[in-house]
């Protein structure tokens, strides 16, 4: 859920390697408008995105908004959910927390001044400076294979600064 609703402005809670989905599928058009079996806020939230009603932005590498509803977060702290195939015992994580936390820790490592921890951030700032400063390298950090991942984040990119200027 976007917190701070009461405040006009709308600040999205979210993790380095949650926002560059959001990037991604802006790219690809994809508005999540399927039935969520999680019950998370992803679809919701990257709705918001898209639509550019998200002015500010926090990063965490711990729970976000799209994760606070999740049927797998037991506690409002800890997400349950595993890996279940073979294609991902090469991460050496059982659990998806703790491949994502380490993976959002490489992400604010590789890019310290964009992917600040617990710092409200402007939207626009955030996409001028990744896509001033983000690279290849630092997004195939994230691992996931998806069709044509380093381009439509940096399409993903594009299309946002124009739907926030």
């Amino acid at each position: 859920m976007i917190y701070n609703m009461h405040v006009e402005k709308k600040i999205l809670k979210i993790k380095p390697h949650h926002f560059l989905d959001f990037l991604y599928d802006l790219a690809i058009d994809n508005r999540h408008d399927e039935p969520n079996p999680y019950k998370n806020d992803n679809g919701r939230l990257c709705r918001a995105f898209i639509d550019g009603k998200i002015t500010r932005i926090v990063f965490t590498p711990f729970v976000d908004d799209i994760c606070r509803p999740c049927k797998k977060l037991i506690g409002g702290n800890r997400c349950i959910d595993y890996f279940d195939d073979v294609t991902t015992s090469c991460y050496g994580f059982r659990y998806k927390n703790d491949f994502n936390y380490q993976l959002d820790i490489k992400l604010n490592a590789a890019l310290p001044s964009v992917f600040i921890f617990d710092v409200e951030q402007d939207m626009i700032d955030v996409l001028k400076a990744l896509k001033e400063k983000l690279t290849n390298e630092i997004i195939n950090l994230y691992l996931w294979k998806r069709s044509e991942r380093e381009k439509n984040t940096f399409l993903g990119i594009e299309k946002a600064i124009t739907v926030y200027k």
